[in-house]
């Protein structure tokens, strides 16, 4: 992230309690005031990690990434997660075009 010539938003759900869907809205919300500040061609970088322990993660990603898509917003998005099963079943409800994950293994 030191490398982005932006502003960026880590986040992880890698805690005590199972995040929600909401905070992933949260956590894109706060990302999104950040690619406001962003004049081009700078854009704002969301990081989520451990993204697969946040239940019904692929649709409202796919929902927050449509919108931002649609309203045209400098928003770059990474999802990361230690699961590979989670991950991909995720991705199966939700088409790769939408995400770009990266597993760590």
């Amino acid at each position: 992230m030191e490398r982005f010539d932006g502003q960026t938003h880590y986040a992880s759900a890698d805690l005590p309690a199972a995040p929600d869907a909401n905070w992933i809205e949260q956590q894109w919300r706060l990302a999104r005031l950040l690619a406001a500040e962003c004049s081009p061609p700078r854009t704002a970088l969301l990081v989520l990690d451990e993204v697969q322990k946040v239940p019904r993660w692929s649709e409202v990603v796919k929902m927050l990434w449509e919108e931002d898509s649609f309203a045209g917003r400098p928003l770059h998005v990474v999802l990361l997660g230690s699961s590979q099963f989670l991950l991909q079943k995720g991705l199966g409800e939700s088409p790769s075009r939408y995400v770009k994950v990266l597993i760590a293994v």
